[in-house]
């Protein structure tokens, strides 16, 4: 509904890709409910190693949209790898920890899954797309700490962190991406450049009051005052036509998945079906809270769409088959 609210003017093509494409997971979310999600383990290796290699291609072969090389076209989709990898990257941290654990000592094992994170976190980073790279060392370290590694490994490396966001800011970050930042701190320092984002955003979720304006009624939405409303600033759609209600009904829904999923994740038969649970979990939660935190001026903008809601046929086909991955460890849980 929300992603037909911000494109129906563009015409059916929209929302329909992304209406069809969400029909045709539902049938994939129940055949992975009844696969052994220790298949993927076995699998892990090779899934990674094609992916991170599929993520590195979008460097060569690559289109360039808005001066970001993310995209791959394949028979007229457009396919996002660092979504893939996102996935590959928890099965994959999975996979070695729950395997090595008790032969290799915790540093070498910490600097192994580290290793493994950097590759697609740089590549990611390379794209541009600094946001979604961030996911992937936010991934790392949810399972990392729930894996019962040593903790002090987390603390240096979040140390080492944040010493080096001097030269993070000097030699990393993009004229454009420190802007965000600024903006972010200083909404009204460029209300028509950068702070556009973030100002219209918070306007169109404030302006919906209590119950918002309706379907297709938004004033903001309308008049298309709000850029990517159908991508990474849908939430403040949601709060304009559907109101303060509409967003906390979003943001209950999000949280009911979420004490799901970490249930079914503590309740494993595994310590691999614990640590993929955690992953897939924090995934989502991360976008969940990175998207709409941005929409409302809490976070600086960072490109992150919202989960199962925002448009992105290779985003929702990879979140899908997350969601039938931890069906699959429900399924086997210890009841």
């Amino acid at each position: 509904m929300a992603v037909y609210s911000a494109t129906y003017w563009k015409g059916p093509e929209l929302w329909d890709k992304q209406f069809v494409s969400l029909i045709l997971t539902i049938p994939i979310v129940i055949f992975l409910r009844y696969i052994d999600y220790k298949l993927w383990l076995k699998i892990a290796p090779y899934f990674y190693l094609a992916s991170v290699v599929i993520l590195g291609a979008t460097l060569v072969i690559s289109s360039p949209i808005k001066g970001a090389k993310r995209w791959l076209y394949i028979g007229g989709f457009n396919f996002q790898p660092s979504e893939l990898a996102k996935l590959a990257l928890i099965l994959e941290l999975s996979a070695l920890i729950s395997s090595k654990k008790k032969e290799w000592r915790d540093l070498l094992l910490f600097i192994a899954c580290l290793s493994i994170t950097l590759l697609p976190f740089l590549i990611t980073a390379l794209q541009p797309d600094l946001g979604t790279a961030l996911i992937f060392i936010s991934i790392f370290v949810c399972i990392i700490f729930i894996s019962g590694l040593n903790i002090k490994y987390l603390l240096s490396l979040a140390i080492l962190g944040l010493i080096s966001i001097p030269l993070a800011w000097d030699f990393l970050l993009k004229d454009y991406q420190k802007e965000r930042i600024l903006t972010f701190l200083e909404p009204t320092r460029d209300p028509l450049g950068a702070g556009y984002h973030i100002i219209q955003s918070r306007l169109a979720v404030g302006s919906g009051g209590l119950f918002g304006y309706g379907l297709l009624n938004g004033p903001q939405n309308r008049l298309k005052f709000i850029p990517e409303q159908h991508t990474d600033f849908i939430f403040s759609l949601i709060g304009e036509e559907f109101g303060f209600l509409g967003a906390v009904m979003v943001i209950l829904l999000f949280m009911i998945l979420f004490i799901l999923g970490l249930y079914i994740s503590f309740k494993s038969d595994t310590e691999s079906g614990t640590l993929i649970g955690i992953g897939i979990v924090s995934m989502l939660c991360i976008h969940m809270f990175i998207n709409i935190g941005m929409t409302i001026g809490l976070l600086p903008v960072a490109g992150i769409p919202l989960p199962f809601i925002s448009y992105g046929r290779s985003f929702l086909i990879v979140n899908m088959i997350g969601i039938g991955i931890l069906s699959s460890i429900g399924k086997r849980r210890n009841l």
